[in-house]
């Protein structure tokens, strides 16, 4: 279901199986629940990025950070990126450990929950620093445009405040927005400055972008604890991440909350080709991975809910692959054993979860998935 263009890239950028693969650039989208997210300090996604990492040259630039008030979410390589402020009273977190505002702002404008808003501005100033100057030649940081927003500067604490981008944020509609500055003023730390205007701001996220090199893997991650494909599917504007981060490819790894919520199959099928749609909207070459859960211990029993609604997702998100280009589904299931299996192996952290070592079992058989499937690309360009 690949395109010939999407084939030739793949073509042109690999040599033989005994030598291994060119160097390249990709980009990867993790979009997600707990699964993907670092529950219990521990993700499949980081792992198979790990193992992905040196086929494409080592990693590429950090990618899009997910912020909040006091870190981001995603540290980059060893904890290199920090965030702090001035006013700890007026800088807020935007997500508690348990909050579920997908219908409220500045919340629904954040792809994976992430965030600080300002409620009445005072010249608070947000710090994000780094360890050592990272190799990079643009910035973007993604904002809320709302009505009665603030203006701020946005630059390296090295430039002078009058030479920094000045932002009003300022707008009749709610929209995420971005500004975009490059790095030849670098110093290792950013700011943003926000005026006294007694007015609103929001902050989502940052992504650091390098484009003076040919090669390397970046990966992004939107993923929560807890989320449902429809939760995700109420973000507004997630287009507009889409759009700058560009992925060349996303795995999604959703509906075991889905099912827990006891959301009607034929729902869950809509939703599903929703995502799809609105990632192809602005992402249409994107090459999808529809990542089949592990399965807990009610998967399919008759006398449980979930138990064979997750059963009936199993067959629907067959059905999107099937009736979609350019995607593909990797059954997790198939590929490394059954709960049962899980269990007798201790790689179980509870009837959901699995451990830090099944996380591991699952980044390598999507590992071996993926580079198969690459192996297995043949075709014309006549």
């Amino acid at each position: 279901m690949i395109t010939n263009t999407i084939c030739a890239i793949i073509s042109a950028n690999k040599i033989s199986a005994d030598s291994g693969w060119s160097k390249m650039k990709e980009s990867i989208l993790f979009v997600g629940d707990s699964l993907t997210e670092a529950h219990q300090n521990a993700t499949y996604a980081k792992q198979l990025v790990k193992r992905l990492a040196p086929m494409y040259g080592g990693m590429g630039e950090f990618g899009y950070l997910p912020l909040s008030a006091t870190h981001t979410k995603t540290l980059g390589s060893n904890n290199q990126v920090r965030v702090s402020r001035t006013s700890p009273g007026t800088v807020i977190h935007m997500w508690g450990t348990s909050d579920r505002k997908w219908n409220l702002s500045p919340f629904k404008y954040s792809p994976d929950g992430q965030g600080f808003y300002v409620e009445s501005t005072n010249a608070e100033t947000i710090f994000i620093d780094t360890k050592g100057l990272l190799k990079a030649t643009h910035v973007r940081f993604f904002y809320l445009k709302q009505p009665n927003g603030c203006k701020f500067s946005f630059g390296y604490t090295g430039q002078p405040a009058a030479l920094r981008v000045l932002i009003d944020s300022h707008s009749e509609l709610e929209e995420v927005g971005m500004i975009e500055i490059d790095t030849r003023d670098i110093t290792e730390r950013l700011v943003i400055q926000l005026d006294r205007s007694t007015r609103r701001f929001a902050g989502f996220g940052i992504q650091f972008v390098d484009n003076s090199i040919s090669h390397g893997l970046t990966y992004d991650t939107f993923a929560r604890s807890g989320v449902t494909l429809r939760d995700h599917n109420q973000l507004i504007s997630v287009e507009i991440y889409y759009q700058y981060l560009n992925p060349t490819i996303a795995m999604l790894n959703i509906g075991t909350n889905d099912a827990i919520a006891k959301l009607e199959s034929r729902e869950f099928k809509v939703q599903l080709q929703l995502w799809l749609d609105r990632l192809r909207s602005v992402c249409p070459a994107t090459r999808v991975y529809m990542i089949e859960p592990n399965r807990p211990e009610y998967y399919g029993r008759p006398d449980s809910t979930r138990g064979f609604l997750s059963e009936e997702y199993t067959q629907i998100r067959k059905e999107i692959v099937d009736e979609n280009s350019n995607i593909h589904y990797i059954d997790v299931p198939a590929l490394t054993g059954d709960y049962e299996y899980y269990l007798a192996n201790s790689w179980m952290q509870d009837n959901v979860h699995p451990s830090p070592i099944g996380k591991g079992i699952i980044a390598s058989a999507v590992f071996n998935y993926i580079l198969n499937f690459e192996d297995a690309v043949s075709y014309s360009i006549f």
